[in-house]
């Protein structure tokens, strides 16, 4: 994909995810509009081929001024919020409003990241895209889902949008669930496994999930799909046992098997064969290189 002379907008422009796409895209000759709430938060963003729009993506008015003139959105923002109904404002409802916005602007695509929660339950050995979603459960990935519901609605109208669903997303950022959150919750004890802790982890390098953004831009045959992103697995147990180790931390507690909510606990795997033979994606990061990434930022700190 060649992203010269490029104009995209990048919303949540701080977190992990939308600030690797912006700084990869810009590096590689975009012109990138980042939507943030707190301009001058993020180093990263402050540098040539990025500038830095104040706004939230809910309000209708923001959005339509955020893409205006853009040939592509990357909408990355979103979050678990304090309850459903925050988590379903922040999710489905910002999603459909930036959706409306980009719609009636004519942007050329929309790339929207959504997660590998968003599938409900499920004893099959192999998930894929074709799965049906959570309607109920955990807020996030159920406000996830209905924002994926609400991205297939604006497909029917003429949106040319993908969905992308990535599973644990590897690499660092402070705002990162896999390379900061989990890992201070493990050094702090507070991290649970789930019985034995033998259940499938999922998983894709940050930089590869950025790989995929322009793989689905520079594809027609990704409009109107969702792909699921996934370059491997590990158990929960194998992932927290490396982080246990870079702290000296005692073993996890565990939820005993008999207090798991039904469907939490599985050990089969997510599929990428639609990803490969859609858009030909190999992976060009490691497990190792994410956890690398992490580890080498938290030994940085004591």
């Amino acid at each position: 994909m060649s992203w010269q002379g490029k104009r995209v907008l990048v919303t949540g422009a701080n977190g992990f995810v939308g600030s690797r796409v912006a700084v990869r895209l810009a590096e590689a000759g975009a012109q990138v509009r980042a939507l943030v709430r707190r301009p001058g938060e993020s180093e990263l963003l402050q540098r040539p081929g990025i500038e830095e729009m104040e706004g939230s993506f809910m309000e209708p008015q923001v959005a339509m001024d955020a893409v205006t003139g853009m040939d592509v959105v990357v909408h990355t923002a979103g979050g678990l919020g304090k309850d459903l109904d925050d988590a379903r404002a922040l999710n489905r409802d910002g999603t459909h409003t930036m959706a409306a916005a980009a719609l009636a602007a004519g942007v050329d695509r929309f790339i929207h990241i959504s997660t590998g929660s968003v599938y409900a339950p499920t004893t099959d050995q192999v998930l894929t895209e074709s799965h049906p979603l959570k309607t109920s459960g955990d807020t996030y990935g159920w406000t996830k889902a209905e924002a994926d519901e609400e991205i297939f609605a604006f497909i029917e109208r003429g949106l040319k949008a993908t969905i992308l669903r990535p599973t644990a997303i590897l690499g660092f950022h402070p705002t990162s669930s896999w390379g900061f959150k989990a890992p201070n919750g493990v050094k702090n004890g507070k991290f649970r496994l789930l019985g034995d802790g033998l259940n499938s982890m999922g998983y894709i390098h940050i930089e590869n999930l950025v790989d995929v953004v322009g793989l689905a831009v520079a594809n027609p045959v990704a409009i109107g799909q969702a792909y699921t992103l996934v370059d491997g697995h590990t158990t929960w147990k194998a992932y927290t046992d490396e982080i246990r180790g870079w702290f000296g931390a005692p073993e996890l507690a565990a939820v005993p098997f008999d207090q798991i909510p039904a469907g939490a606990y599985w050990q089969g795997e997510f599929s990428n064969a639609k990803l490969k033979a859609d858009l030909g994606y190999e992976p060009r990061l490691s497990y190792a290189d994410g956890m690398a990434e992490a580890e080498t930022w938290w030994k940085a700190q004591s």
